[in-house]
């Protein structure tokens, strides 16, 4: 266990990396996106918790990652079925539901399938299916994974995530990350990557029951907004909101970002 707060957790023939933290009685599921593939919840324990401790007095928070070991072919649907066992292991029965880029696909897999379990849902930056933007995008990515460009992989990657006036900044970080990364972390974020281009849930959005927040970026060069627009159409109780001068990583460089989305969650 690398942080007292992160738990692997083994279920049948698999196991699970996962941080709880927070003071409040609800559940807060969190479900990042691909990144997750190189620094999951064990390495990244401390930045979660400050990144969500606005939450933590009203929540207590759950950010869940991939199962450990990812068999190739993997899909969207077998990690949100990961989660739903790893959920129903731990007698959580009713939650508040936030993913990110493909997070949000997995929360909106979770939302069709159990729609019992799921109060509120928050789905940032994703999308219900492939479009031009993302499949472009993560066929190039998968290119540099095949020619062992990782340097170059993470620094199109922050390219594409943030917008110019922060780029400098993350460029540095998204280079720290390739002292810290192996192959087995890049061969895992390959199959995670091609599980994107497979999600589709346009005709299964209507199953959606829970209110629904869709936040997407009007510059997103990793998934595009159009996306976010589909969600809406497609889900019942849904509203969504457009950043106009932001891309992928809206969720990082917004300040007022997080209490945008629990203003949401608490209903006012």
């Amino acid at each position: 266990m690398a942080n007292k707060t992160s738990i692997t957790i083994k279920l049948d023939d698999i196991s699970i990396d996962y941080l709880t933290f927070g003071n409040g009685k609800k559940h807060l599921i969190i479900i990042p996106g691909v990144g997750d593939a190189l620094l999951n919840v064990k390495n990244l324990a401390n930045f979660y918790k400050n990144k969500y401790k606005m939450f933590k007095d009203y929540y207590k928070i759950t950010v869940i990652s991939r199962r450990n070991n990812m068999p190739a072919n993997f899909t969207t649907l077998d990690m949100a079925q990961d989660i739903i066992k790893l959920l129903e292991h731990l007698n959580i029965n009713e939650v508040d539901l936030m993913g990110i880029s493909q997070g949000g696909m997995i929360a909106q897999l979770i939302a069709i399938k159990k729609p019992e379990l799921v109060n509120k849902l928050v789905l940032i930056v994703t999308a219900p299916c492939i479009n031009k933007t993302m499949e472009y995008g993560v066929n190039n990515w998968l290119k540099m994974i095949d020619n062992q460009e990782y340097k170059l992989l993470l620094k199109d990657t922050a390219l594409k995530t943030y917008v110019s006036r922060n780029t400098k900044k993350y460029l540095k970080m998204f280079e720290l990350y390739t002292k810290l990364l192996n192959k087995k972390a890049y061969e895992k974020y390959q199959i995670m990557l091609k599980a994107c281009l497979k999600h589709n849930t346009l005709k299964e959005l209507n199953n959606i029951k829970a209110d629904t927040y869709i936040i997407g970026a009007k510059l997103d060069q990793v998934v595009g907004f159009e996306g976010s627009v589909l969600l809406k159409d497609g889900i019942k109780k849904a509203k969504l909101k457009l950043y106009e001068d932001y891309s992928h990583g809206v969720y990082n460089e917004v300040k007022d970002f997080n209490k945008d989305v629990l203003t949401f969650l608490r209903g006012k």
